[in-house]
């Protein structure tokens, strides 16, 4: 067929074109490569929130931190650590004198047996706020723990520590013997809380 009858072909209609509009070309482009990229401000917004929710996040580190810090220093205090081993030769509460008679006595503390010169260790850190002699109770040490705790041990024969120290939960402070009113060496120990006696068994660790 000629020019001529090429002339004759029928123009081709606009409705017979394929392929997608422009609109789904870059919906195709947003599944594959993601949302555009925010602009500045969104940038500078999440920013801020990231740097909002660390701080935070750190405000919640210092204070959890500061609640285990006080802990532990309550627990180091606690005036729960045996300052000899020996056996319990009196318990705390009412009792009938070992200085013989019938008369009962109530007793402050707990004893308990152990040989002369023995260490007597701290029940708990603290201060000692005394070393001195007391009538019947012989030479006595005497520590504040803080919290309210105090503890007092008797009849010992020597000081190993001066009034003011700074001691450590079991650190020794002083040696067993038998000073004061005492029918042998023991070591005679008290414990107060919040100014009231209570009974020492109820703190050493089983």
């Amino acid at each position: 067929m000629g020019l001529q009858g090429a002339s004759s072909l029928p123009a081709r209609s606009g409705s017979g074109r394929g392929g997608a509009g422009r609109a789904a070309h870059l919906s195709l482009l947003d599944s594959l490569f993601g949302p555009p990229e925010p602009v500045p401000d969104q940038i500078a917004q999440d920013f801020a929130e990231a740097a909002q929710e660390a701080e935070e996040a750190l405000r919640v580190l210092e204070r959890l931190e500061r609640d285990l810090d006080a802990h532990f220093k309550y627990l180091a205090a606690l005036p729960d650590h045996w300052p000899v081993r020996g056996e319990i030769t009196s318990t705390f509460g009412p009792r009938r004198s070992p200085f013989g008679g019938r008369r009962s006595e109530f007793h402050d503390g707990i004893d308990l047996a152990a040989p002369w010169g023995a260490p007597v260790a701290a029940a708990g850190d603290g201060v000692v706020v005394f070393t001195g002699y007391r009538p019947g109770y012989g030479r006595t040490v005497v520590i504040s723990h803080g919290y309210g705790y105090r503890t007092s041990y008797s009849h010992v024969s020597r000081y190993l520590v001066e009034t003011g120290a700074r001691v450590k939960k079991g650190e020794a402070i002083a040696l067993v013997g038998s000073s004061g009113r005492s029918t042998g060496p023991h070591l005679h120990f008290m414990v107060e809380k919040d100014g009231a006696l209570i009974d020492p068994l109820r703190l050493l660790r089983k």
